[in-house]
């Protein structure tokens, strides 16, 4: 048995550095030619400086990459394309702060001279959001590059660069459950002798949690908050995601009643709002007293009191 399972460790050996070589063929023919750039810029000018937007495009991308590579191979390829990007996007939130209150070190607003917009007068004296939102949408790429490291702290480019990676990897993992090609779903399918592609979408309804994670990562402080931030965020954003999921299911811990939905929708919009202590209990509540109430329910009817 040593043996064979020496043998099976050669062969899986064999298997993963083909890929990782193919990996590194991939990451040098990006890095060389300049693709990776290319399409950093390209998320940056299609999204607009929108979070929302770019992750959105980052989802459809690892989609179709995802269809031909196992979900390693995609994050690694996706990184490379669109982290610095998305990092980048990230940053500028912490610019636009400091362009509304306004720049006095006059360094800092020298380097704002390069970009073609009105509202260069307005750096130093401060503006509205949407001036500084549309003042950061002027800057051209090469000289965000530069204007970033000046205006953001090292502690706060890198937690933007671990949030863009983390987003970029559970984006990565949606191939494995999103039709046609959901090769987790399709594996599952063989394994319970069911339809592959009714399965497929099965797993697309309930793994919903891979594109509301992103979303959290991007909107709230679940990776650069304090521990009672994360903590506070993660233990109520479970109730949301379990809300949402039984919503798309139609089915809690028993079949929902009418008025089960709106309580569970209204549940998991209060529990997504990111610290808000009061708003998130009640969103919890609503979501318990729905899990409660149709799990008695279910035990009444499925073990229902005889009288002797």
């Amino acid at each position: 048995r040593v043996c064979e399972a020496c043998l099976f460790g050669v062969r899986s050996g064999v298997l993963t550095a083909i890929l990782m070589v193919s990996i590194g063929v991939i990451n040098n023919a990006i890095v060389t030619s300049g693709i990776g750039n290319g399409f950093s810029l390209m998320i940056a000018q299609w999204s607009q400086g929108s979070l929302g937007i770019a992750i959105l495009l980052i989802g459809l991308a690892s989609l179709v990459l995802g269809m031909g590579l196992p979900v390693t191979a995609a994050y690694i390829i996706m990184a490379i394309l669109c982290a610095p990007a998305l990092a980048g996007i990230l940053a500028d939130t912490m610019i636009v702060e400091q362009l509304m209150v306004g720049l006095t070190d006059p360094a800092q607003s020298a380097l704002f001279m390069l970009v073609d917009s009105p509202y260069v007068a307005k750096v130093a004296t401060g503006m509205t959001e949407q001036e500084a939102w549309s003042l950061v949408a002027a800057i051209p790429f090469e000289v965000a590059m530069t204007l970033r490291p000046v205006l953001v702290d090292v502690e706060s480019l890198t937690g933007f660069l671990l949030i863009a990676h983390l987003i970029i990897f559970w984006l990565s993992q949606d191939s494995n459950v999103t039709p046609p090609v959901c090769l987790a779903a399709f594996t599952a399918a063989g394994i319970a002798k069911s339809p592959p592609m009714a399965t497929g979408f099965q797993a697309w309804r309930a793994a919903k949690g891979l594109y509301i994670v992103p979303l959290l990562f991007a909107y709230t402080p679940l990776i650069t908050g304090s521990l009672f931030e994360m903590l506070q965020i993660g233990v109520f954003s479970l109730f949301g995601i379990y809300a949402i999921n039984a919503v798309i299911a139609r089915y809690a811990e028993g079949p929902l009643a009418f008025w089960n939905w709106p309580c569970l929708v209204g549940g998991a919009a209060l529990c997504f709002v990111p610290l808000d202590l009061l708003l998130n209990l009640i969103g919890a509540f609503l979501v318990s007293l729905v899990m409660l109430w149709t799990h008695r329910q279910n035990e009444f009817f499925n073990h229902p009191t005889t009288e002797d």
